[in-house]
């Protein structure tokens, strides 16, 4: 049994094939590789605080719902402010997870410096796009379970959808075709 089969999405029947494939690394291994530049080059005045290949999704139960292929932390300049929110944010998430209850203001006295601070990004990487729909619903899926300060972004070679993914407010990234290549 694979990874995604031990999870909610691998239960309700579905398995995201691309990621047995070399495909799947080597766009991953490109994404991870230029991660920094691109945010640098975005204009965007924060920093890679940290990158997670494979970040399982848990619910409340510690049942993995799915893996997030790469997860990026982006925080300000200001690395102990970014720090400090970021401490604040997996405390909540944690007691959320125990079944605790934490209302949004408790993360923050000031709801904008959380904003402000961090940027959590979730790429799924895909070689091609078979079936956008199923590609919407396994994010939407991620979604109902990572909160609201989260971006979610589809990195692939193909964009025939990716205006599709833009009009559902999911970022959308075309890895050079030859990175499958290399």
């Amino acid at each position: 049994m694979n990874r995604k089969e031990k999870t909610m999405q691998g239960s309700a029947g579905y398995v995201d094939p691309d990621t047995h494939t070399d495909n799947h690394d080597k766009i991953m291994i490109w994404l991870d590789g230029i991660m920094t530049e691109m945010v640098e080059k975005s204009g965007d005045k924060r920093f890679v605080i940290d990158k997670v290949w494979e970040k399982p999704i848990l619910a409340k139960s510690g049942f993995i719902c799915g893996y997030i292929d790469l997860f990026v932390r982006i925080g300000e300049r200001d690395l102990e402010s970014s720090l400090q929110v970021t401490r604040r944010i997996e405390e909540a998430e944690r007691c959320k997870r125990r079944g605790g209850d934490v209302e949004e203001r408790e993360l923050s006295a000031d709801p904008q410096l959380v904003e402000r601070s961090l940027k959590n990004v979730c790429f799924e990487v895909k070689s091609k796009i078979s079936n956008v729909g199923e590609c919407i619903r396994q994010i939407r899926q991620y979604q109902s379970f990572t909160g609201d300060y989260v971006e979610y972004v589809v990195v692939c070679p193909d964009d025939r959808f990716k205006e599709v993914l833009k009009s559902q407010g999911i970022g959308f990234i075309k890895a050079p075709s030859e990175v499958l290549h290399a």
